[in-house]
């Protein structure tokens, strides 16, 4: 039998972290071993001056970037104490204890076939379509953006050219980023976007952030959409790939009042892009999407992960694909397929909310 080891203290944990950052250079997990360093200080009772003077001897970033990204880490690591029931600037006798987090259990993807159970043709998803959507490319971008925002919300769109990928690519006002109201007036004059295949979902400000940058999180003024896309199947002939999209496009379909779906797009060639509304605050989408764990009230969790789907697309400035733009990709137009207006989104993120089960039962 193996003798059981003492694991080692916050102190030493939080020694070899800093140990880690100092080898590590951006783009490698800098960031997150920087989160990590700053929890494990505020459990070993460091101080933060301390802290802060440690990062800023080991970590080879430059200096305002490092810190104000120091000065994040600690205030999250110190929020997270304090919801936990545990202020580490109290050393009081009345401080109450540490309250140790129930673990969450992970939510894992049904299997294909519980998930794809049917198939639909892209000719009937169009026909069962809430609302009639035109023949013509141009017209289903101008339907689409009227639809989904409003007259003087600011959206960026992009081409797929290696021309398009370059600068301004981080975004322009004027240029690849316009008004709807802007956008509906330039397709009327030009047509078919050539230049727009692919669109951030949510609005921006219009206003640069601190890097000069017209879109970012930063200047992302709402969490209104959420991307549900699937994977491109690998190695299938173009016969295999249609009927898996069929089969997304039945799932789609039938769980479009569970997925809160306002759009659906054909990308042209091998995936359907599904724009699920959940008409949140920029807060509250980074709370209720990205910082909740795995547990049943997270939307990432609870339908990307359980339905198998890209949990890459949870960003709020996930690029998704524009309706009735040209994708030189594929040589050809990009489909709208489905669209319902907003007032006949079913409110799903409050029934979420109220629901208490500690897992969700996707087809009940």
């Amino acid at each position: 039998m193996h003798k059981r080891t003492k694991p080692p203290s916050k102190a030493a944990q939080y020694s070899m972290a800093l140990s880690k950052i100092a080898g590590m250079s951006p783009g490698s997990g800098l960031h997150g071993a920087i989160y990590r360093a700053a929890h494990l200080s505020i459990e070993a009772g460091i101080a933060p001056e301390t802290y802060t003077a440690d990062l800023l001897m080991v970590s080879s970033r430059a200096e305002p970037r490092k810190t104000q990204e120091i000065e994040e880490s600690l205030k999250e690591a110190t929020a997270r104490k304090e919801a936990e029931g545990y202020n580490p600037d109290d050393d009081s006798e009345d401080a109450p204890p540490p309250v140790k987090k129930r673990r969450r259990r992970k939510m894992k993807p049904l299997p294909e076939e519980e998930v794809f159970r049917g198939s639909m043709s892209f000719e009937d998803l169009r026909a069962d379509s809430p609302i009639w959507i035109p023949e013509d490319p141009a017209e289903q971008s101008i339907l689409w953006l009227n639809t989904l925002y409003y007259p003087d919300e600011y959206l960026f769109i992009q081409g797929d050219t290696p021309e398009d990928k370059l600068p301004p690519r981080r975004g322009y006002v004027g240029q690849n980023i316009m008004t709807i109201a802007d956008w509906t007036d330039r397709i009327n004059r030009q047509g078919v976007l050539d230049e727009g295949t692919f669109v951030l979902a949510n609005p921006l400000s219009g206003q640069p952030d601190a890097d000069g940058s017209f879109r970012s999180t930063a200047v992302t003024t709402e969490g209104r959409f959420i991307l549900f896309e699937y994977d491109d199947p690998r190695d299938v002939t173009p016969e295999e790939r249609q009927a898996h999209l069929n089969k997304q496009a039945w799932f789609l379909y039938t769980r479009a009042d569970c997925l809160g779906i306002q759009s659906i797009v054909y990308s042209g060639r091998k995936s359907l892009h599904a724009l699920c509304r959940v008409g949140l605050t920029k807060e509250e989408y980074q709370d209720r999407m990205l910082r909740e764990g795995d547990g049943p009230l997270n939307w990432v969790s609870r339908f990307i992960i359980r339905y198998g789907a890209d949990d890459k697309t949870k960003s709020l400035c996930r690029a998704t694909r524009f309706a009735g733009g040209y994708s030189h990709y594929a040589r050809k137009s990009q489909e709208l397929l489905w669209l319902r207006d907003t007032s006949d989104v079913p409110d799903h993120m409050h029934s979420i909310s109220q629901q208490q089960t500690s897992y969700f039962r996707p087809f009940v």
